[in-house]
């Protein structure tokens, strides 16, 4: 009899692996797909006028819009939201860091260094505001879920910020 109960774990252990392996494939091409529409600079575009802060505030706002359009009204469970908010995550953590390097690229060795601390700090508090966000949730599924929404929000909040903290340093160098 045990052996019986140890081979249907097995099985539905299986089953429900390939059903996720069948899941993650599916909705991975579709993340390649945002992914790919997500590129707000390119390596040889330079930013150098008001005109290009206000081409990144239009593309952060197109990618906002391609996001919520690629967002399925309905999301029949957890695991589907909670893997639709990791997406949107990375795409807000791959167009912060394209800010970054490109504030690297443009911002005096002093300034820099400002930046980077306050990045630092910002790390720190939206780590703390992630972990505050989960624990208040019953299932470890649904902490996940709030765990990953509140980093999306914070990066995406941070690249605007960062939109703005660009704008500044155009500004200063007119």
């Amino acid at each position: 009899m045990k052996q019986k109960e140890i081979w249907l774990a097995l099985c539905v252990i299986l089953a429900a692996g390939l059903g996720m392996t069948h899941y993650i494939r599916q909705y991975g091409a579709m993340e390649l797909g945002m992914a790919e529409e997500s590129a707000v600079f390119s390596e040889d575009s330079t930013m150098e006028t008001e005109g290009a802060r206000s081409e990144a505030m239009t593309r952060l706002q197109e990618l906002d819009e391609l996001l919520a359009k690629k967002r399925p009204l309905e999301q029949d469970t957890t695991n589907s939201m909670k893997a639709a908010v990791e997406a949107e995550r990375r795409l807000w953590e791959n167009e912060l860091l394209k800010f970054l390097d490109e504030l690297e690229n443009q911002l005096p060795p002093d300034e820099r260094e400002q930046l980077f601390a306050d990045q630092k700090d910002w790390s720190r508090l939206r780590e703390n505001t992630a972990v505050a966000a989960c624990g208040r949730q019953n299932s470890s599924l649904q902490s996940e879920l709030e765990y990953n929404r509140s980093m999306k929000d914070s990066a995406r909040a941070r690249v605007y910020e960062l939109v703005q903290v660009y704008s500044d340093v155009l500004s200063k160098e007119e």
